[in-house]
């Protein structure tokens, strides 16, 4: 994977706050991306050690949080929406979001964003017929009874 050099600066901030959080803070580990600074390439290696060298300073460490608080957050509403049901996930300006590089599962993950990352994983090739818009919502399973 490649950046594009459309990528906007606020996905290149955003993926490189989630690089440095698995280099940078201590464990536990609000969120694993293992991917993005593969992702980054030498684009976001001055990023990366912008926040090794000022890694407790306030802003880089609220960045970080920011980051990866909305990834775990995003991402856990969805496994709610997959057990009950959702088998598409499509992404609306996604930037340099790597969920469709790392998941593992049957999920079927597209992107839209200016970055020219478009990710899916469920190996079709085809064009979805039914996009699921996913919303960070509660999952409402009918009563079975």
């Amino acid at each position: 994977m490649a950046v594009d050099l459309q990528s906007s600066r606020t996905a290149l901030l955003s993926a490189a706050a989630r690089a440095a959080h698995l280099t940078v803070d201590d464990e536990p580990f609000l969120f694993r991306d293992t991917v993005a600074e593969r992702v980054l390439g030498s684009t976001g290696v001055e990023m990366i050690r912008y926040h090794r060298q000022r890694g407790g300073h306030p802003i880089p460490a609220n960045t970080r949080v920011t980051a990866t608080v909305r990834s775990r957050f995003a991402e856990t509403a969805l496994r709610e929406a997959v057990d009950c049901g959702v088998d598409q996930y499509l992404l609306v300006g996604a930037g340099l979001d790597t969920f469709g590089a790392r998941a593992r599962s049957s999920l079927a993950v597209s992107s839209s964003s200016r970055s020219t990352i478009r990710v899916r994983n469920d190996g079709s090739g085809s064009a979805f017929r039914n996009p699921v818009w996913m919303f960070p919502a509660p999952c409402v399973m009918p009563n079975s009874t």
